[in-house]
Parts: C-alpha cells; sequence; structure tokens
C-alpha cells in the first residue's frame, strides 16, 4: 500500500512540474508564493542553480520546485530552459501590462491589441471638428461668359455619420475689378450638411468619400464711375467629397477634394485640422 502511495506522489509530482529542467541565468531572483509581483517572497534562487519548472508559464511566472521542498514561482526571464533557451526579457510596462490584465480576468497581448484597434475606430469613427482652409477655383457665368478666379476661404468642418461646413471669403471674384474705374468689395459664403463614409481604413488613415447640400451667398458692392451696385445672390445646391484623414490621437489632419454643382460647376482642394 504504501508502495502505491509513493509511486501516486512520483506521478502527481511529475504531473504538476512535467520534468523541465531551468537553469537560472544573470542575477539572483525572488521566488514569490504566488504568480503575482505583490506576493510574499518566500526564497531565492542564484545564478548557475538548475531547479525543475513547470511546462507551461502563469503569466510572466514559472512555477518552481525549490531544493527545500517549496513550490514557488519566479519569473520567466531568469530560466534558461532545457531545449527552449532563455525566455525574452520583458520590459517594465509589458510585466505591469500582464499583471493588469490577469488581475481583470482578461488575456494579455491580445487584448491589449483589441483595445488598441477599438481606440483607433473610435478616433475614426466619432464626430471631429477644426479650422479649415480651402482654395476654390471658382467659376460664376456673368457678363455673358463664364469667369474664374482663384479664392482662399477660411471656416470649419466638423466630420462624422453626419458632416458640415462652412467657410467664406473676402476676396471678390477678379472680373467685378477688371473694368476700368470698377471697384468691387464684399464677400461669399459656402455653407453645407450631408453625410460621410469611410470606405478605407489603414493604420495611420482613413479615406471618406461624402456627400452634400450646399448653399452659395454672395454679397459684392461694385463702384463705378457713374453709380454703384449691390449685388446679392444667393444659390442652392450639392458637393461631393473626396478625403483622407490622418489618424492621431489628439488632432487629426484631413486633406479633401471637392466638386461643387452651384449655377456653374466648379471644384476646390482644402486641409482642416480636426479635434
Amino acid at each position: 500500500m504504501k508502495i502505491i502511495f509513493v509511486l501516486l506522489f512520483i506521478v502527481l509530482s511529475s504531473s504538476v512540474f512535467a520534468a523541465q529542467k531551468a537553469k537560472i541565468v544573470g542575477e539572483d531572483f525572488e521566488v514569490y508564493a504566488e504568480a503575482d509581483f505583490d506576493s510574499d517572497q518566500i526564497d531565492e534562487v542564484h545564478e548557475g542553480e538548475v531547479y525543475m519548472v513547470s511546462d507551461k508559464n502563469y503569466g510572466p511566472f514559472y512555477r518552481i520546485k525549490l531544493k527545500s521542498g517549496k513550490v514557488g514561482y519566479v519569473v520567466d526571464y531568469a530560466l534558461n530552459i532545457q531545449g527552449k533557451g532563455q525566455v525574452k526579457p520583458k520590459d517594465l510596462d509589458e510585466l505591469e501590462m500582464i499583471e493588469l490584465k490577469k488581475d481583470s480576468g482578461g488575456s494579455t497581448e491580445e487584448d491589449a491589441a483589441a483595445e488598441e484597434a477599438q481606440e483607433d475606430a473610435a478616433l475614426l469613427g466619432r464626430n471631429r471638428g477644426g479650422p479649415a482652409l480651402q482654395f476654390i477655383n471658382y467659376r460664376e457665368d456673368t457678363m455673358g461668359a463664364e469667369r474664374v478666379s482663384d479664392l482662399i476661404a477660411l471656416g470649419y468642418k466638423s466630420v462624422g455619420l453626419f458632416s458640415w461646413s462652412v467657410v467664406g471669403t473676402w476676396q471678390v471674384p477678379k472680373n467685378y475689378n477688371e473694368l476700368p474705374g470698377y471697384k468691387a468689395e464684399g464677400f461669399l459664403l459656402w455653407g453645407d450638411v450631408g453625410f460621410s463614409n469611410t470606405v478605407g481604413q489603414f493604420t495611420n488613415a482613413e479615406i471618406r468619400v461624402g456627400g452634400a447640400v450646399m448653399s452659395r451667398v454672395s454679397l459684392i458692392k461694385v463702384t463705378t464711375p457713374t453709380r454703384n451696385y449691390d449685388l446679392q445672390d444667393m444659390t442652392l445646391g450639392a458637393d461631393v467629397e473626396l478625403a483622407v484623414t490622418f489618424k492621431n490621437k489628439k488632432w487629426s489632419p484631413d486633406l479633401f477634394l471637392k466638386y461643387y454643382f452651384d449655377k456653374s460647376r466648379y471644384a476646390a482642394v482644402g486641409f482642416a485640422v480636426l479635434f
């Protein structure tokens, strides 16, 4: 009967440690009562000593059987496991991450990657807004012909499932000042509201397309040698947009191309900083 108990003890012991030898490398290392850096330290192991350790790790630890018969846990990078080599050291941030994940009942690297992906998706998916700069190749049918002017407009842009923007310029299309003795001043204002949809996701950027209902308001005062004119105009139309937003946790650069379907058709390129 005693022989049976001895055999059972040997079998159980070997199943716990799975007959895996490991040599201590580096300096002295603490042996902990549990697989936790905050648990009690029950002993120390020293460089060059050989011990039996478990065949699997417990987070950043291996279970170790000491010469005194005690069982504890030693950090994995203290070991050079026979047939496997030395365990790669982990930095303190990674060890702390492992401990936090273990305490919360989750896994480590996979959960960290998933959280980072969710954080990135939240960053790109939420509504963001900020100042915008547009270079507009403005076209207008006036004085019997289509006139073209390059205008610079400033404003605000908001990007999300529902997107909107407002930009304006104090530049007057150059054709109003082309005639001798003519002087023009005023402003043009564009506003739109519509949708934006992500069509491509990359590590550091996303590609978006969108469409919107737009309105343009212009108020221009023209002074001539004989009389003054107040030219007011308001139109309704539409615009489409293709944009690339670069991912950043604090602010996101946004490059975009817009095409306006106004009384005339014209395009704009722009840059915005989204927060």
